[in-house]
């Protein structure tokens, strides 16, 4: 897989793309088509025997693509993630996915990054404390009112 290019945006979002070979989307293609192989029911196959050829000679090329995609995104987020030291708050959106001729596949996420903050002059600054100073009576009333609080009577 290969970073190609990270872009911070307003609003403390980025987006970054990330493309992944053809061996390794060739791959998670072969993965999708061991997954699903056995839903498919092919004239003059058992059900679950149809080569992938046969498969994609009916269905189109594409058939297993978007499992193959959906298995790749989360590493090529994850990669992304490593590569650009982005640090990212919440879930990612994948705003873009390219299948060039070749069969290298571009996912482009935005996510959410922590904010950039700059401390201002915090040393040297004082507060005031206040003071609590209890007397004797106080503990006194305080008591007296816990007293009265869980008092029962009781008729004898």
């Amino acid at each position: 897989m290969i970073l190609k290019n990270v872009e911070k945006k307003e609003n403390n979002t980025a987006a970054f793309v990330v493309e992944s070979d053809a061996a390794e989307f060739e791959k998670a293609v072969n993965d999708a088509y061991r997954k699903n192989r056995s839903s498919i029911s092919i004239p003059g196959f058992r059900k679950g025997k149809a080569p992938r050829a046969v498969i994609e000679g009916m269905y189109g090329p594409e058939v297993f693509y978007q499992d193959a995609m959906d298995e790749l995104a989360p590493a090529a987020y994850e990669f992304g993630l490593k590569e650009s030291g982005l640090k990212t708050v919440g879930a990612p959106s994948i705003s873009d996915v390219n299948i060039t001729d070749d069969r290298a596949v571009a996912y482009t996420f935005s996510v959410s990054v922590y904010p950039e903050v700059t401390l201002g002059q915090y040393k040297g600054v004082e507060a005031l404390k206040p003071s609590a100073d209890v007397t004797d009576e106080d503990v006194e009333a305080e008591l007296n009112a816990t007293r009265k609080r869980n008092a029962r009577m009781i008729d004898i």
